[in-house]
This record gives structure tokens, sequence and C-alpha cells, in this order.
């Protein structure tokens, strides 16, 4: 733009239909551009002029170009490192250097209907749009990412910290909220930089990657179920005693005449009370329950990979532990991020810049990790990704059918156990200067391409279909990927959507989820409860069962008493013969105890008192009876 070429650190795109796409993209030079995609033109029929023209074009648009420039959009001051799109389409989130965040949204008179999103193929000018810049109190901010409800986002930033924002303003299904966001949490989970972050689809989880060389999963607080109060059996007995009373005073029907019939009936006045506090107590039912407050606590740390046990020929040698290895890759590596995603179904979580090392003596190679959802003790696959690591992973947000054949092995669906609807999931990894394709049904990529670009890659995004593949690059460019119908397979979507399929490329909004793999069990809720909590021991010890198992809150410490020498002792000897010889120490049972007799103290012949222990006997409760 204008003969500029800085880098490129990240993009996102809005789909608006079949013909009209929005591509946001921002880097070195503080400005957020703002582009018009149109991925069924052909590349082909194009002109040099064509495309010049698509690139000059500033607040209009170019039919015979795929791409053509909207706007620049100039609030930061330094470089943007992350840009994403919401969910809901209503609000572009740029972060960078600074700790600054900008949210440049649709503005409340242009969201009626539920169709505010398309305000984005309508906008000329800067001021089209609401912009609200928000101080974080952090330094720069490497990556950010949107909760699936639109009403919060997550920021990684330079200093270690994870900041997650909330929208404490109403929301309305129709228009959205107005954007009265609020810091929620902030949270030192790292001991270095955070270079990616991601939240759930389902919002139980986030994971967080830094340079610290970990990856940090975080679990979402259960909300807190509030006991139904119960009333108190007195106030029971007495609001039916005073039922019974006011019911029998309550005047008949045969003692009213026609002459005052108006004092007996009641009055309107008394029938409107009636009403509105029964309507009141419907609304009351009617309201749905509050949200619980949104919290997120430290799950797993990944950090460290075991080696596989050796085969050992002395079946009786004793186990040591087994060596460790760093799973990924430390500071040095050349980029900035290390954005780490889910797959569209919540089943996976993808994390870039992995080091494998299947034993201690073997050279260590690059990876990408997968892991089963609620399973983060070891990895579920590993896929090498050549000489250099990847940098991010860029899920595919749409479902595809499986093939005919079962999957092959060694794959992410064969190591988990079979759904009622089964499905494919794609994504795509990323490395400085490789793009591979994968899905969860083959073990090797789909699709590979390398040398795009004169610079390394720095971010990518799918389209809305899953047909359109874009990337980024420290080069300044942005290279667009379109997949054939049914190249990467066949895409899952609604009886409603499939009328509207024809033979060429066509929109089709995103389907509803499929389950998940692995599936939740049946009535159990998407947010895991809290963990059990040990049983506490007299004597400081754990037990692992629950509490209530077995022996109740805790076994009881037995105090047994000590035997004292008093100092008036009978037994002859003088203050300086006692003081030098040892006074003993003796313990007596309970049972001894009782026998010597006496409450507090035993008078022994030896000149020994027994301190004695007493336990107070519990008051009994006398419960009074009524007298005629």
């Amino acid at each position: 733009q204008d003969g500029k070429n800085a880098p490129l650190f990240s993009l996102s795109i809005l789909s608006l239909g079949a013909n009209l796409q929005i591509l946001a993209t921002a880097g070195n030079d503080s400005t957020v551009h703002l582009w018009r995609v149109n991925p069924k033109v052909e590349m082909s029929n194009l002109t040099a002029a064509d495309v010049a023209k698509g690139m000059a074009t500033n607040g209009g648009s170019a039919s015979n170009s795929p791409v053509s420039h909207i706007l620049s959009l100039q609030k930061h001051s330094g470089c943007v490192n992350s840009i994403k799109f919401s969910p809901d389409g209503l609000t572009l989130l740029t972060a960078g250097d600074r700790g600054a965040v900008v949210l440049w949204s649709v503005p409340m008179t242009k969201r009626g209907g539920g169709n505010g999103k398309y305000w984005w193929g309508e906008v000329k000018t800067e001021s089209d749009l609401t912009c609200k810049v928000i101080r974080t109190q952090c330094e720069d901010i490497f990556d950010a990412n949107w909760t699936p409800c639109s009403r919060r986002f997550m920021l990684g930033s330079l200093d270690h910290k994870v900041m997650t924002f909330e929208d404490a303003s109403p929301y309305n299904p129709s228009y959205g909220s107005s954007g009265d966001w609020k810091p929620l949490q902030s949270l030192s989970t790292h001991t270095h930089y955070v270079q990616g972050v991601s939240f759930d689809p389902l919002g139980s989880y986030a994971a967080t990657q830094g340079s610290d060389r970990s990856v940090v999963v975080l679990q979402r607080r259960p909300p807190r179920i509030l006991k139904p109060k119960k009333e108190p059996a007195k106030k029971a007995a007495l609001s039916e005693s005073t039922k019974d009373n006011t019911s029998n005073n309550a005047p008949t029907s045969s003692t009213t005449t026609q002459g005052n019939s108006s004092e007996n009936v009641p009055s309107n006045d008394a029938e409107n009370v009636s009403s509105n506090n029964t309507a009141e107590e419907s609304k009351v039912q009617d309201a749905p329950p509050p949200e619980p407050k949104f919290e997120l606590l430290k799950s797993k740390v990944m950090k460290m990979r075991a080696f596989p046990d050796p085969a050992t020929s002395e079946p009786n040698t004793v186990p040591t532990k087994p060596a460790r290895h760093n799973m990924y890759v430390d500071e040095t590596m050349k980029s900035f991020f290390r954005r780490l995603a889910w797959t569209p179904d919540g089943a996976f979580l993808i994390t870039p810049a992995g080091i494998y090392q299947e034993t201690e003596s073997a050279d260590p190679k690059f990876c990408t990790y997968v892991y089963a959802r609620h399973e983060w003790e070891k990895p579920l696959a590993i896929l090498l990704d050549g000489e250099v690591p990847s940098i991010a992973v860029v899920p595919n947000p749409s479902f595809f059918e499986p093939p005919p054949t079962p999957p092959e092995a060694g794959s992410l669906a064969a190591a988990m156990p079979p759904t009622e609807k089964p499905h494919r999931c794609v994504f795509a990894v990323l490395t400085r200067s490789t793009i591979y394709v994968y899905d969860t049904y083959h073990k090797k990529p789909l699709f590979v391409s390398k040398n795009l670009h004169y610079a390394g890659l720095t971010d990518g995004t799918w389209s809305a279909d899953g047909q359109s593949l874009l990337v980024s690059s420290s080069d300044g460019y942005v290279s667009l990927m379109n997949f054939e119908v049914g190249e990467l397979g066949v895409r899952m979507v609604r009886e409603e959507d499939k009328a509207q399929e024809g033979s060429g490329r066509v929109f089709v909004p995103p389907s509803t989820a499929p389950p998940i793999i692995p599936p939740l069990q049946k009535n159990e809720a998407a947010v895991e409860g809290r963990p059990e909590k040990r049983m506490k021991l007299g004597d400081g010890a754990e037990a692992q069962g629950k509490v209530g198992e077995g022996q109740g809150k805790g076994a009881k410490r037995r105090i047994a008493p000590t035997v004292v020498r008093s100092v008036g002792g009978t037994d002859g000897q003088s203050s300086s013969e006692r003081a030098e010889t040892p006074i003993p120490v003796e313990t007596l049972s309970l049972k001894q105890q009782g026998n010597e007799g006496g409450e507090n103290a035993n008078p022994t012949g030896d000149g020994v008192n027994v301190l004695m222990a007493v336990k107070k006997k519990k008051k009994k409760r006398i419960t009074p009876e009524a007298v005629e």
C-alpha cells in the first residue's frame, strides 16, 4: 500500500457471503488495512492492469480483481502483532506494542435484525466504525483470542502476563452489546514471553504457550450450585396457624346481604395488589439465572516428556526414574509467535514449536504436538515438521465427512473411540517456509506447500466455507490458496443449506458442531467439577479416600498424659540431689488412670502427681413438654 512493504504479522477474515469477504491485515507499520476479497475470481483471467486497479481502489470495489483495498485504520502508535474478528462479526480487535488494544465495532444503529456484521461491506471511512482504545497496563502484546460468545478476549504479553477482558454491558442477541470492556483477570502462569493464547470452542478450557518452553492449560472455575433455602419448622408452623385463623375469621357468604355486600367483597385495590404480586413472582421465575463469574484456574503445565522405557533383559531390576527432555523450543526460535489452537469441535489441542527426541542418544527433531481433550499427561500424536520449528496452527472452521475406509493407523481418529456421527477436522500447520494441511483421518499431510514467500510466514486464516486458506509473511505479502470443491473432502452442511449448493463455489453458513471427539459422557457438563478433596487425619497425614467414606472427617488423635515429678516430694532428697537426678517420664494408659482414682490429679506414695486428661461430657438437651 502506497509503495510500502512493511512486514505483516497477523490477518483475519470475515465472510459476508458467497462473493464477499472482508480481510484485515496488520504488521510493522502501525496501520490496520481492510480489504475486500472475492475468491471466486479466477486468477488466470486477470491482467496486470486489473490487479493494479484493484490494489489502488480505496473505498470502492473492483469487480475484475479478487482483492481490493477498502480503507486504513490508524490508531496504534507501534507495531500491530495480532488482529482478530469476533465470532459474531461485530468487533475487530487489534493489539500490539506498548500494550495498546483497539476495538473497532459496528455502530449500534447498524445492528438491526442481527445483521450488524454486514455493515463491514459498506464501510467507507474510519468514522463509519465505533472505536474504543483500551490501556492494558502491560508491555507488548503478542497474541489475542476471543471466546466463542464474543463477550471476552484474552491477551498474551511480553511481561509474562495473560490478561482477560470482559464486556460488562448487557447483551442483546439482535444488537450485541455496547462494549463496556473491563479487566477481568490477570495471570502470571509463564516465566517468559507469552506468545500464543487460545480459547476452547466449548468454553471449558483456555491454553497459553510461551518462550519458557511450556504450554499451560487453564480450566474455567465451575459455577457454584446454590441450594434452595428451607423454611424453619417453627416459621412453617406459625404460617399454617395464621392461615387457619384467617380462614376462621373470614366472613362467609351466608352473612352477606345486598345492602352491605361492598363491605364483604374484596376491593379492586386488593385484587390489583394480588395480581401484581403474582406477576412479579412469574417474572422472577421466568428470568434467566445470572451468568456465573468467569475465572480461569491453572490446571496443567506441559513442559517435559519422558523417554520410552528401554527393554531390559533382567525382570527383577529396580526401576529407575526415566530420563526426560524438553518438549518445546527455547527463546532462540526465530519467530515472535507460537500460535496454538483447538480444533473446531474442541476435541484436540494442537501446539507448535515442539521438539521430539526418541531416545537420549537420538538427535532432536522439530514437531507439533496434538493433545486429546482432558488428556494432558502425554500427547496423542506427534507431527514432524522438518528442519525448522512450526510457529502457528490454523484450524479449518468446517467439518468434513469421513471417507468410506476406516482411519489410517497412527491417525488421530484411530486413537479415539468411535462416535455416533463421525466427522473429519482439517487444520494447517505453518513453519517459517512450509505449509502442511492435515486432517484427523490420515497420518500424513493432505497438502504441502514450500517456499511461497521470500521471508518467514507469520499467521494464517481460513474462510468460513473452509475452501480458502490465506497466509501472511514478513515480506509484506499475503498468499491466497483456493481449494476446489471436494478437494479437501465433502463438507458437512445442514439440511436447509443443501438446496442452495450448486456446481460452483458457494458460501454455506457454518454448520452446527457434531459430537465432540472424544464425546462427553451422557448427563456430563462441559465444565468439569472441582477436584476431590483429600481427607485430613489427626497426625497430619493425608488419606486417598473421599470425605465421607470410611472414617468421616478425620480420625481423632489420642493424647496420653505424662507423669511429672512434683517439686515438693517426700522422697527425702535435697534440691541439689533432685536437680542432679534425672526425672523419669512415664506414660499411663487411660485404663490405668481410671483405676488410680481422682479426676484431675492422682497423688501416689512416692510424691508423684498424675495429670489426668478429663473429657467434658456433652450437655443433654432438655426438650420442653406441654403441661395441661
